[in-house]
């Protein structure tokens, strides 16, 4: 099989994505404090490698195998493409897997994130391993199951939900398993005060945190732009209501926060978060919103990731490091259902209604079954494993980068030797 302009498309997209895990890397290493700045970054780099084997072996196939009833995939194990059934025209089976790869690699990055310096690197890895292989792929068999051989083969599919390029299928499962590993985890050691109040902690350097948006935002047109499959006419536009949605997430989110609390409030926050809270919202309606629908979708989830932060924060008293949830789990949920109102009239052949109604049963559907797959994989860990570090480690930096031993191990030199070398 020929590669085409749409193989190079794709491929190219499959590219911008992964710009999203150095990304992803950077904004949680500027969000982090010092102490955990080493680990946060071993273990961005780790998601790839772990998701890129068992997602390549095992995820793939669940996801994009033969179906068995619209539930799962069971074929193509390890990668093997070769005769796989595609549609007329459809792209290479290899560049739709290096494109389906990165984004499992986006999803099982957005768990890292909430569980910042408090989870055990043994129960992190059996968490992401879990999302990548299983969790992850059985949510997007039922949604794009038949993306490659053109039938609607999953059974949310067949009842016409709506996804273009994931706020369900990789966001809010992404955020989803985020909320249940906060939960499980608990707070980090003196989040909140003896009544209540959450602490400011110090963040390693916020710089950073806004470089990594700016690689997510790029990442994104990637993400969605090639999630046509091909290098159609409609791609320019996918990429600008993209782009806009964001840029009215981050200034919706932006005043929302000048508007309640003034000027002296810490105005990185309401900025990295909008942004990313409108490109997460556009995502399941890239190829079918209106450019104005997409501005005011991207200010309303600027101002929703404002509302659900301060909430789950101060009301809630989770303690999500960095407001994973709110822009994954709330906006995408938002996303998911806005797609009938921001597409135009006549968009789907079912109805508006009818629209609403399915994607409100594809987004409980997809959220309640990570959600309780994620309560027994962590219920278990907790119980034989522990999902925490020491008190110690917490505090003082986790011991898979070796902070502890490196600094014990560190010569220091006398004045006397000093003077010598000198």
């Amino acid at each position: 099989m020929e590669l085409t302009s749409d193989d190079l498309w794709v491929l190219t997209g499959a590219v911008l994505v992964f710009l999203m895990q150095p990304g992803f890397l950077l904004f949680e290493v500027g969000q982090a404090r010092p102490a955990h700045a080493v680990a946060v970054a071993m273990k961005n780099a780790i998601d790839w490698a772990l998701v890129g084997l068992v997602y390549s072996m095992f995820g793939f196939a669940l996801m994009f195998g033969d179906s068995v009833g619209g539930l799962i995939g069971l074929s193509n194990f390890f990668g093997a493409l070769d005769g796989i059934a595609t549609a007329e025209g459809s792209i290479n089976p290899y560049t739709f897997m290096v494109f389906q790869l990165a984004f499992a690699g986006t999803t099982a990055t957005i768990v890292s994130g909430s569980l910042v310096e408090r989870i055990s690197f043994s129960s992190y890895v059996i968490l992401t391993l879990t999302l990548g292989a299983i969790v992850y792929p059985i949510v997007g068999h039922w949604t794009w199951g038949g993306l490659l051989s053109g039938e609607s083969v999953g059974f949310l599919a067949a009842l016409g939900f709506y996804d273009f390029a994931g706020s369900t299928v990789v966001h809010v499962t992404g955020g989803a398993f985020a909320l249940v590993g906060v939960l499980m985890v608990g707070p980090r050691l003196g989040r909140f005060s003896s009544d209540g109040v959450p602490r400011d902690f110090e963040q390693t350097n916020p710089s950073l945190t806004v470089l990594g948006t700016m690689l997510l935002w790029l990442g994104w047109f990637g993400f969605n732009g090639a999630s046509t499959l091909a290098l159609s006419a409609s791609v320019p536009r996918i990429i600008l209501v993209t782009n806009l949605s964001a840029c009215a997430g981050l200034v919706g989110a932006f005043f929302w926060a000048w508007a309640r609390q003034g000027r002296r409030t810490d105005m990185i926050d309401p900025m990295v978060g909008g942004a990313l809270s409108g490109l997460v919202s556009i995502t399941a309606s890239a190829d079918v919103a209106t450019v104005p629908r997409a501005i005011v979708l991207g200010g309303v989830a600027g101002a929703v990731y404002m509302i659900s932060s301060n909430w789950l924060l101060n009301t809630a008293k989770v303690d999500d490091a960095l407001n994973a949830i709110p822009v994954h789990l709330v906006a995408g949920s938002l996303g998911t259902l806005a797609v009938p109102f921001v597409a135009p009239a006549g968009t789907f052949d079912n109805g508006f209604l009818y629209q609403i109604q399915i994607q409100v049963v594809g987004l409980l559907a997809s959220g309640g079954f990570v959600i309780i797959s994620g309560l027994i994989v962590a219920g278990l860990l907790r119980r034989f494993l522990g999902l925490r570090v020491s008190p110690n480690e917490e505090l003082r930096g986790s011991s898979i980068a070796n902070r502890v031993e490196r600094e014990a191990e560190r010569e220091v030199l006398t004045s006397d030797e000093l003077e010598a070398l000198l």
